[in-house]
């Protein structure tokens, strides 16, 4: 168990970066040609939009939710965040959540009522959820296969040692968290892109289909 007072490194809590698609520069081309390569990028910029990511860290753990201790006690931290808005910098990947919440057994459920992001140190081969206002990580699990993660995609379920900062208060809709005790953390993360990326995906290649067609 690491609890020594782990800090979400500086750089990591930069301005995210928004990555838009340039213009494109058509040149001299034919009629056909040129309608295919305004469908692509009227699809790639739709497809650019929101792609929803899901990640959790889930552990056995002793602590507190406002009034309510707990001991040994399942607990899952969820953040949800859109892959659009991560930031990958030198050695992290860093995304500002949507929502953050915690749930634990026997307890109840509340949401952090501070910003949060998601980060990969890569450096360290470690994931987890910071408090941004603190400038304070919450919980974070080492593996060294986050060595090599950025955070777009899924992957998981995969376990680790939890680094945290023990007795560290940490505000939530119902009250102070704080965590005195973890066990090993499994982080899992979902990324699937919604139906309506799919389906632009579709009728982009159908689109050039037909455009050949008529050549």
């Amino acid at each position: 168990m690491k609890s020594s007072s782990y800090m979400i490194p500086s750089s990591v809590t930069e301005p995210g970066v928004s990555h838009k698609v340039s213009q494109i520069p058509f040149g001299t081309v034919r009629r056909p040609a040129v309608l295919a390569s305004a469908l692509l990028w009227i699809f790639a910029s739709h497809i650019a939009q929101a792609v929803p990511a899901t990640y959790t860290w889930s552990a056995t753990g002793t602590g507190a939710l406002g009034s309510n201790p707990f001991t040994d006690a399942d607990f899952t931290l969820t953040a949800t965040a859109d892959t659009d808005n991560i930031y990958i910098g030198p050695g992290f990947s860093r995304v500002d959540n949507v929502t953050a919440t915690i749930s634990v057994s026997g307890v109840g459920s509340a949401a952090f009522t501070d910003t949060t992001i998601t980060v990969d140190n890569q450096g360290l081969s470690r994931v987890g959820l910071g408090d941004v206002t603190l400038h304070l990580a919450i919980l974070f699990v080492d593996n060294p296969v986050f060595v090599g993660y950025d955070l777009t995609d899924s992957i998981g379920p995969i376990s680790g040692p939890p680094v945290f900062n023990s007795g560290t208060n940490f505000g939530t809709t119902a009250g102070n968290l704080s965590l005195a005790a973890v066990s090993t953390v499994t982080f899992e993360a979902v990324v699937i892109p919604e139906p309506t990326t799919l389906s632009l995906l579709g009728l982009g290649s159908l689109a050039l289909v037909m455009v050949r067609r008529r050549r």
